[in-house]
């Protein structure tokens, strides 16, 4: 699997989390929602983390063209 598929599957299930807690019409269970906190809050910590690695790409992709425009002659 792809990582940006794991990250897009990471944010479904936050996603399916969040309308867990928002579904205003199911009986609250607390030993479910605590379980379900508790997910959302490693997938938060895990998405944050890759979205960490695909900036510091990012910034290593916008250096080197940024390197290069600056030194033509390289070109």
């Amino acid at each position: 699997m792809k990582n940006t598929e794991k990250l897009s599957q990471k944010i479904a299930d936050l996603e399916q989390i969040v309308k867990y807690f928002e579904d205003s019409n199911k009986d609250f269970n607390l030993d479910e929602g605590l379980e379900k906190y508790d997910s959302a809050i490693e997938l938060v910590k895990s998405i944050k983390e890759e979205l960490g690695h695909y900036e510091l790409r990012i910034k290593e992709i916008q250096q080197k063209y940024e390197e290069t425009d600056s030194n033509p002659a390289e070109n």
